[in-house]
């Protein structure tokens, strides 16, 4: 059975340059202009109606170490199942 966590809804916010973790959130409506998401491996967010200027992407926490796992496992011969990771991400 599967845990669904509610996300904390975030509605017709506009966001400027400062980092905003978005993990557990559903941000509807809202306006992020040079942001800077954070994701840090918990819950991922949920964005509706929203609009995107020149927005940056970090990984951080339990995100950055998976990511550096991949890249490990990339390096250390596992490439093509890393390149099948990522290609099935971006069937989705």
């Amino acid at each position: 059975m599967a845990i669904v966590k509610s996300l904390d809804r975030v509605e017709n916010v506009t966001f400027g340059e400062e980092p905003l973790i978005v993990d557990g959130k559903q941000f509807v409506s809202c306006t992020f202009e040079e942001t800077a998401f954070v994701y840090v491996g918990g819950t991922p967010p949920t964005f509706a109606g929203c609009r995107f200027i020149n927005v940056s992407l970090r990984f951080e926490d339990s995100a950055a170490a998976t990511l550096k796992f991949l890249s490990g496992m990339h390096r250390g011969g596992f490439s093509s199942a890393v390149v099948n990771i990522l290609a099935n991400i971006r069937k989705k």
